[in-house]
């Protein structure tokens, strides 16, 4: 077996197999940001969600494989609240990553949730192409950070 070890998440790769034990780590400053009717395509199971952090594990056998998450970010803070900032890995030739609304549309910084509402967001990760190297590092970890708007 071959191991690729990575800061967040820890992959094993055996034959074509990639299997990720996964958390998706979020910061605000303000209670009330949580994620929450988390669904995931079949192959994810869902370990737990606390706040804005989703623990889970995925497998991704063959290329053409991937999954997907769907979530909604809860403004429950009694404040309008704007994304500051977030993150998820760069495309590469084996794996493509996506984090959107569920609309499609694109996140951008500045993005307004008002208080008391909430928007649905899809993050997925797509097996492009086989992986022929023991030193490819995976990293499907993603985050978001919201702020008060002032």
């Amino acid at each position: 077996m071959k191991y690729l070890d990575i800061v967040v998440i820890t992959m094993l790769f055996w034959g074509s197999v990639i299997t990720s034990g996964l958390s998706i780590n979020s910061t605000n400053q303000y209670k009330g940001i949580y994620y929450d009717h988390v669904e995931s395509t079949s192959n994810v199971v869902i370990h737990s969600v606390e706040g804005m952090n989703i623990n889970y594990s995925a497998e991704l056998n063959i290329p053409g494989d991937y999954y997907e998450l769907s979530f909604d970010v809860v403004n429950d803070s009694g404040v309008d609240m704007k994304v500051e900032d977030f993150y998820y890995h760069e495309d590469d030739s084996f794996i493509e990553y996506q984090l959107k609304y569920s609309n499609g549309k694109a996140i951008h910084k500045g993005d307004i949730l008002k208080k008391g509402e909430s928007i649905r967001l899809t993050y997925k990760v797509f097996y492009k192409n086989m992986i022929d190297s023991n030193d490819y590092q995976f990293d499907s970890s993603f985050g978001l950070q919201y702020g008060q708007v002032l």
